[in-house]
């Protein structure tokens, strides 16, 4: 039929370098003051809370003591996603 030991280990392979690769790199986790974001941005305090409030912005947290920060990766997802080709 076929080596199902070769198809396991090759599996497992595979596993071991998906389990060891899926985290993105430290500085995709930082995160990003409102006004670091306002600043690379250039935009104002009240359009990055219209942002939120619309749900037309990067995802962001609020955090303990009521602090909002954006996640590096996230803004950089949203970014892209807004990227125009220029043909």
């Amino acid at each position: 039929m076929g080596d199902h030991n070769g198809l396991f280990s090759y599996v497992m392979a595979c596993s071991f370098v998906f389990v060891n690769d899926w985290r993105p790199k430290m500085s995709n986790l930082a995160l990003l003051p409102q006004d670091d974001l306002m600043a690379e941005l250039g935009v104002s305090r009240p359009t990055l809370q219209r942002y939120r409030r619309e749900g037309t912005g990067p995802a962001w947290f609020r955090l303990p003591g009521g602090a909002v920060r954006y996640r590096r990766s996230d803004v950089d997802l949203w970014l892209e996603a807004r990227r125009v080709a220029v043909v």
